[in-house]
Formats: structure tokens, C-alpha cells, sequence
């Protein structure tokens, strides 16, 4: 993820500065009104400034490290809920209609569990899985 993956002091370094950065943008927009230019504008600032000082790929390091966060929420938040963290994001971002002439989103099917049944055969009428009559 990160550009900096050796174990130099410099690379620790980024990496607390990513996890402050990843902290001050949420907290940006968590302390705006809802959707509003106030939280764009404070999160614009945080990514501007990094990306002044340690270039434009911090800007795709700020964002894996705010989904790497999102992910460790909704796994977080699906416990408490007891559904599976995939089936909270998509309830999240689905919550809305579609814009107009927007290609429809494949369905993402839940990772299978060993206490799942077996996957059902889809062989034609009349055949086995192998193809046999």
C-alpha cells in the first residue's frame, strides 16, 4: 500500500503522518454539517497540504489508508449488528437511487462459510456435473 514499506525511520515517519492525516480528514467532515462544502473544503485542505508536502502520491496513500479505516469500521460495526461487513456497504452505498443512465452494480456474493451448503450443480436438465447423460 504504502510507497514506503521498509522499516527506515523515514517510511515510520509517513506512515504516522498518513494515520494523523487519515484522522484529521474524518474528523473534518465528522465536525461539518452533513454533505456540506464546509466538510469538502476542510477535507480539501488536508489532502492539499499533504500532497504539498509529500507529493501527489500521498494523495492514493491518504485514500488506501481511509479505506483500510472504512473496512476496519464496517467489520467493526457488522459484529455489533451481526450481518457481514460486505452486506452493511452495500446496504450504505445502495441507500440511494441510481442517477440516471447508470449502469447497474453487480451483485457481490458474500464470502462462503464452512457452514454454508454446497454450492448448488447448474448442469443442463438431464446431465450430470461432468457433462454425462
Amino acid at each position: 500500500m504504502l510507497r514506503l514499506v521498509t522499516a527506515t525511520p523515514d517510511a515510520r515517519a509517513y506512515a504516522l503522518v498518513l494515520r494523523q492525516a487519515a484522522h484529521d480528514a474524518v474528523r473534518a467532515v465528522l465536525a461539518a454539517p452533513p454533505e456540506s462544502a464546509t466538510a469538502s473544503m476542510a477535507l480539501r485542505g488536508v489532502t492539499a497540504w499533504l500532497v504539498r508536502t509529500y507529493g501527489p502520491g500521498a494523495a492514493q496513500d491518504l485514500a488506501e489508508e481511509l479505506a483500510v479505516d472504512l473496512a476496519e469500521a464496517l467489520d467493526a460495526l457488522s459484529s455489533v449488528e451481526g450481518r457481514h461487513p460486505l452486506a452493511l456497504l452495500d446496504a450504505w452505498f445502495h441507500d440511494e437511487p441510481e442517477p440516471p443512465g447508470a449502469a447497474p452494480v453487480p451483485e457481490v456474493p458474500a464470502p462462503r462459510t464452512a457452514d454454508d451448503p454446497p454450492a448448488a450443480s447448474f448442469a443442463p436438465a438431464g446431465e450430470d456435473s461432468a457433462g454425462r447423460s
